[in-house]
């Protein structure tokens, strides 16, 4: 068949009417063969109009008679019935509108003998064309099939009436197109899809062999069954705006439970919790290990106020926040004129006092800032700098950190007694890319908080940004998140997620699945290396020498990437603390 085909090609470029006629006519018989009657017609039609003009009597008869067989064979109405029945079956029994749409679009091209075709969705809002379902375009990509229908479309979306080409090449309106040229298109047949007032799209079929392939017959069918689709497509919509507007309800029921400042609904998250419950009251130091923006200090001030402590102060150090010399003050106070130009001055500890005092990265301490806040936990007693008069405490000491403090003590780098007497109860903090169930309910949180901080409209996301944001490594962990939320609020037009805002990775991660659209290897291998190279940028926060050296690149090769796959920083909103 292949091969007949190839050959009517090249005796249409050759102008060889009459072997272009034989041809059609084996053609016909094929289609014969394999019930494909509608098809079958159109070949011998050809093949007849030919030999009729070239008086040859023989070939002329051997086409009627094989048209009269087609006639009797008929069916073409039966076909049409059945399709329907099936398209009905269809609508009843697959509750996934791509799949419904792919299946129904697939029964339509075999029905009417169409080559390729197309569902093509219409925003009325952005005057866009979006190809929602094809069949036949898959060496295509998605802008080219536009640019090959955008002006049969537009026809069709201006006069909201179906378009039939029977030869587009030889057709004044569209023969100039370089679509058509390029993709030598022949039989075009377009009908709108409409549900109620709105015009939602389009179901375009052609045929680049054959001209006039579709009837009349066949546009009011196609009319008929876009208006199906269109109710089928107009259903799944109000269907995803009811499941968006509850999953944003059951958002707000989870995440105002008994912590409103901490969102975790996972597993990992609910155990943390159950594990503070268990510990609140209790006197023990607890150590919490996390990468940084997983939430330690959350995590730590939740222990206080679900303690007996609550009402007692909660004092915040960043150990690595200050020189040595100045932690030991931070920490222990200070008596006057220990220095030129010091005054008194109490210390954290001090002031924790019936409280609790928070030490993050407390692996950034010194040994000798250690070893007296090893005695701090020993005897609950210091002595400001400069001062000889012991200070009595009691406090509850919580530490975070984002290292590795068993590796640091056998480096000796960290005092062993002193991390015996800080952990005798260690939460670790799950990584937001290990708790992706969660994201949803953070997005809701943040998205509530900095709409009603900034006097915005809470922005809207779909359920295609949440699987983007849950596709991503999220380096940054849930403090990356909680920015882009806030960027995405602070730069919302009406109420609506930035698609742009994404991080790049997270923008193209879910293209992976089907590298088959890229074709040659080359193509495949310039795909994994740009994802590779953003992820790196995206981990060390955009910093080329350390991404290079992540990847193992010189510094001046990774440029040449970048620029090569045209890999851009998205612009964020800058937070200053």
């Amino acid at each position: 068949m292949r091969y007949l085909l190839e050959s009517c090609g090249i005796f249409k470029e050759l102008g060889a009417r009459y072997e272009l006629a034989k041809l059609y006519l084996e053609l016909g018989k094929v289609k014969m063969e394999t019930g494909r009657i509608k098809e079958a017609r159109t070949y011998l039609r050809e093949a007849l109009n030919v030999f009729q003009k070239s008086e040859v009597e023989e070939k002329r008869k051997e086409a009627e008679a094989l048209l009269k067989r087609v006639k009797e064979m008929g069916g073409a109405e039966n076909a049409r019935i059945q399709t329907f029945y099936r398209l009905a079956d269809l609508l009843n029994s697959v509750w996934d509108t791509d799949e419904l749409l792919s299946k129904a679009l697939e029964l339509v091209i075999d029905l009417l003998n169409a080559e390729r075709g197309a569902i093509i969705l219409y925003s009325e809002k952005d005057k866009t064309f979006e190809i929602k379902i094809s069949k036949g375009l898959e060496e295509e990509t998605s802008e080219d099939a536009i640019d090959i229908s955008r002006r049969i479309l537009t026809e069709v979306i201006e006069s909201d009436s179906p378009l039939i080409v029977e030869n587009a090449a030889k057709n004044e309106e569209f023969a100039a197109s370089k679509s058509v040229r390029m993709y030598n298109i022949l039989s075009i047949l377009c009908v709108p899809l409409r549900t109620r007032n709105r015009l939602i799209g389009t179901v375009y079929l052609d045929h680049r062999s054959l001209p006039a392939v579709f009837s009349s017959e066949d546009v009011d069918f196609l009319k008929a069954f876009a208006s199906l689709i269109a109710i089928a497509i107009e259903k799944s919509e109000l269907y995803v705006t009811a499941n968006e507007e509850i999953f944003q309800l059951k958002s707000v029921l989870r995440s105002s439970r008994q912590y409103p400042h901490i969102v975790g609904n996972s597993a990992q998250m609910q155990g943390i919790f159950n594990l503070v419950e268990r510990i609140a009251d209790s006197k023990a130091s607890v150590l919490i290990y996390g990468e940084s923006g997983t939430g330690k200090e959350l995590i730590a001030h939740l222990i206080h106020t679900r303690s007996q402590r609550k009402d007692g102060p909660f004092i915040r150090v960043n150990c690595a926040a200050l020189p040595e010399t100045l932690l030991e003050s931070e920490l222990f106070g200070i008596e006057e004129k220990t220095a030129t130009g010091v005054g008194f001055r109490k210390g954290k500890f001090e002031l924790a006092d019936g409280g609790a005092i928070f030490l993050d990265e407390i692996g950034d301490m010194s040994l000798s800032v250690q070893a007296k806040v090893l005695r701090v936990l020993q005897e609950k007693e210091f002595e400001r700098v400069g001062g000889q008069k012991p200070i009595k405490v009691d406090i509850r000491i919580i530490s975070a950190t984002n290292m590795d403090l068993e590796k640091k003590v056998e480096e000796g780098t960290f005092r062993k007694d002193l991390y015996y007497r800080l952990n005798p109860i260690v939460i670790n903090i799950p990584p937001l890319r290990d708790r992706k169930e969660d994201i949803p309910y953070l997005v809701q949180h943040y998205a509530q908080k900095f709409s009603e901080e900034n006097s915005k409209p809470q922005i809207k996301v779909t359920r295609k940004i949440i699987a983007a944001l849950q596709s991503y490594s999220w380096p940054g962990n849930v403090r990356e998140l909680e920015h882009l939320i806030e960027s995405a609020t602070l730069l919302s037009k009406n109420g609506e997620f930035a698609r742009e805002l994404l991080p790049q990775e997270a923008r193209i991660g879910k293209e992976l699945v089907n590298l088959d659209k890229y074709g040659k290897l080359r193509e495949v291998l310039d795909w994994v290396e740009k994802k590779r190279i953003i992820q790196a940028l995206e981990r060390n926060k955009w910093n080329q020498v350390k991404a290079a050296d992540e990847l193992g690149l010189n510094e001046a090769s990774l440029r040449r990437r970048i620029k090569k796959h045209r890999i851009k920083k998205t612009a964020r909103i800058v937070r200053h603390s």
